[in-house]
């Protein structure tokens, strides 16, 4: 085997994850895309854009539940909460800013971490899931709203 030949080896997707992706951007660089793994590559970026969706959904959800915890839990207005709230509100910020189509789902995504923080609010509070609105209290612009 030459020099040439070794250049010209593919790493296996199984043995070298980030060696495999960097030989790929590098061959799809070179337009050589008879080397290039299409249908992995495919699965990765598709992959991505189910990572981003769903850390979208988590700190939605992270951020509701501290506003709701905020709300219904006054002596518990501590600078580590705000705190908390600032962090979640910079990730979703950052977030939204790298990939600015994510901010046309949150309006469908509100109601349904309004509905995991409420059932976390009413354990953290022992207030009953029934006390609390049916609908989310908070418009998009208060929960986005940065300190």
């Amino acid at each position: 085997m030459t020099l040439a030949d070794i250049s010209e080896a593919v790493p296996r997707y199984e043995d070298d994850f980030v060696l495999w992706a960097e030989r790929q951007v590098e061959l799809l660089r070179q337009q050589r895309l008879d080397k290039v793994d299409i249908p992995r590559l495919i699965e990765e970026i598709v992959g991505i854009i189910a990572r981003d969706r769903h850390e979208l959904r988590r700190r939605l959800d992270a951020l509701i539940t501290l506003l709701m915890n905020w709300e219904y839990q006054p002596d518990c207005r501590t600078r580590g909460m705000k705190v908390m709230l600032a962090e979640q509100r910079f990730r979703l910020a950052d977030l939204l800013e790298f990939s600015p189509s994510l901010r046309d789902s949150l309006p469908k995504l509100v109601p349904n971490a309004y509905q995991h923080a409420v059932a976390l609010t009413s354990i953290s509070t022992g207030i009953d899931q029934d006390f609390f609105a049916r609908d989310c209290p908070f418009s998009l612009a208060e929960i986005l709203e940065q300190p």
